[in-house]
């Protein structure tokens, strides 16, 4: 049996990709720029590979024979491993990117491939007519190890949180489910129709995916349901999961901001926001998002930055602002601003903080360095020399001072005699740092490209934390943010993935973006009253959750 073309969704913009058929489009969970699409009927390119966020294609077949691949799957763990199924030549690995394929040995129709989340080892392939088959050893061999009522299966999904629960949609006989790895099955409440594809959630909720039917969702946890056929597991899907629900919705369309850059929460009162947007300048709430302001009002700039509150001075904040804005203070809590100028006319401040211990304000520019003023604002001198020309972030130990963390495209930078010298403590291009509020000696930091980076060691030394981000560009106007009253839960925002979160200290992370309208995240914030509340901004708008996103 020949399924229904399953075609890619989301943008409306054409690419220059449009002479093929393409049946199936996956994204690189390593490189947000990188696209792989499976195509049915040019055998010269059955699969072809975007790494310009499909704007361009090039074919990407090398070693695949003539065939139509109708699924292709990556593994989450291995950069530039991938495993496509075909319709007449069975199953390909790639660990290249795919540069080159080999064939795995497999029945020659797999509508199917699923990785196990956890252990990228285990291998699920979805057959024409035998059920599922099962590789432990990543594809070198596989065996049968199960099969629902109906054996022809178009899509396989593991449970992230429990892999040993399995789901199978299938040609004729709806959606099963396996509780054991794939050897035995049950019906669940979706027990007819030509199952297409299948999504499990972090939160294990399923989303079935049907030829003829519309789209399903599960209930519940389908997993703590053993009637789950009488209690009708499943119903059309009309929320979507929601967790995220968006505000300021109307106030963000009126001062027509294009983006959510930045979201900032009063550390003496959480109800108290101000977000940071591209062309729409400032925004203020009082009451936790419900009603919203401009709060612009001496602020000239469309392109505002991350506001900051001065941990020293109740009612004092500051603001960068886009290229020949300058630093902007108010001293009424946001109400009313004035205007800082320091550097060339065409200065652009990104980022600013005050140092807890002497007060002093910092402001990182982009391509101008680092500035420090000890006169409230009034003077400021560059302190960096020309060693960090493009500020991201700033934090500061407050248990160490003079101690400063400087991120920039340049890598992250540690002063420890208040700015008067640095050194380079990781050589990669950083959004956003991080330093645990209780425990210094733990920092995280955010980067551009390459997910999120540990430090144990008070920012000496990091290692890469990134088990379970399928993205890895993280979010610029905020990266990770600590749980006030556990420091070992985080959320990490990406901009491309959406919201990941950890509890175990980033050791291994979940996507908690149900609701969310777009996973281009440019900022989260947590509420340091309330951990279970968060904010994520973006380039929907500004949305929040007071699940802790579950």
């Amino acid at each position: 049996m020949v399924p229904t073309v399953r075609t890619a969704a989301g943008s409306r913009t054409r690419t220059s990709e449009t002479g093929s058929l393409a049946v199936f489009l996956v994204g690189d969970p390593f490189d947000s720029r990188n696209y792989y699409a499976g195509f049915m009927g040019d055998p010269a390119n059955a699969i072809k590979k975007s790494v310009d966020g499909g704007v361009t294609w090039v074919s990407a077949s090398k070693g695949i024979a003539q065939a139509s691949v109708w699924w292709i799957a990556a593994d989450p763990h291995n950069a530039g491993t991938l495993y496509a199924a075909t319709a007449e030549a069975g199953a390909f690995k790639t660990i290249d990117g795919g540069a080159s394929w080999t064939a795995l040995p497999t029945q020659p129709v797999v509508w199917t491939l699923a990785v196990d989340p956890v252990d990228s080892r285990v291998i699920y392939a979805g057959m024409n007519g035998d059920g599922v088959f099962q590789s432990t050893d990543a594809g070198a061999s596989f065996s049968r190890v199960g099969s629902p009522e109906v054996g022809v299966v178009l899509s396989l999904a593991v449970d992230p949180n429990d892999t040993r629960y399995l789901y199978a949609a299938t040609a004729s006989g709806g959606v099963e489910r396996s509780d054991d790895r794939g050897r035995t099955w049950k019906k669940t409440s979706v027990r007819q129709g030509v199952g297409l594809t299948l999504t499990v959630t972090d939160e294990s909720r399923v989303y079935v995916g049907t030829a003829f039917d519309g789209v399903f969702v599960s209930a519940e946890d389908v997993r703590r349901s053993k009637d789950a056929p009488e209690k009708g597991d499943f119903r059309m899907d009309a929320t979507h999961g929601r967790r995220f629900g968006q505000i300021a919705v109307r106030e963000l369309r009126a001062v027509r901001a294009q983006n959510v850059y930045s979201i900032s929460i009063d550390p003496r009162d959480s109800a108290h926001l101000i977000l940071g947007t591209n062309d729409g300048g400032l925004l203020g709430s009082s009451d936790g998002g419900k009603e919203w302001r401009d709060v612009g009002r001496g602020f000239l700039s469309r392109g505002s930055r991350r506001a900051f509150f001065d941990p020293n001075a109740p009612g004092r904040v500051y603001a960068g602002s886009f290229r020949g804005g300058g630093l902007y203070a108010s001293d009424d809590n946001g109400k009313s601003w004035t205007r800082r100028v320091f550097g060339s006319p065409t200065i652009y401040v990104w980022a600013t903080s005050v140092d807890p211990v002497s007060g002093a304000i910092y402001a990182g520019t982009i391509g101008e360095g680092l500035w420090k003023s000890t006169d409230q604002g009034a003077s400021f001198l560059r302190i960096d020399g020309s060693l960090i020309r493009q500020v991201r972030d700033i934090a500061f130990d407050s248990s160490t001072p003079g101690k400063i963390l400087v991120a920039s495209l340049g890598g992250l930078f540690r002063s420890v005699d208040g700015g008067s010298s640095f050194s380079k403590v990781l050589p990669v291009a950083i959004s956003t740092v991080t330093i645990d509020p209780t425990n210094a000696s733990v920092v995280y930091a955010g980067t551009q490209t390459l997910g999120v980076y540990k430090s144990l060691d008070g920012g000496e030394t990091f290692v890469a934390s990134n088990t379970g981000l399928t993205n890895l560009v993280t979010s610029r106007g905020g990266g990770v943010a600590i749980d006030p009253s556990d420091s070992s839960i985080l959320f990490a925002g990406t901009e491309g993935g959406g919201v990941f979160k950890s509890r175990n200290g980033g050791a291994t992370w979940v996507p908690v973006n149900g609701g969310l309208a777009n996973l281009k995240v440019f900022a989260i914030a947590i509420d340091p009253a309330n951990p279970n509340v968060l904010y994520a901004g973006g380039a929907s708008g500004v949305f929040k959750t007071e699940t802790g996103g579950e």
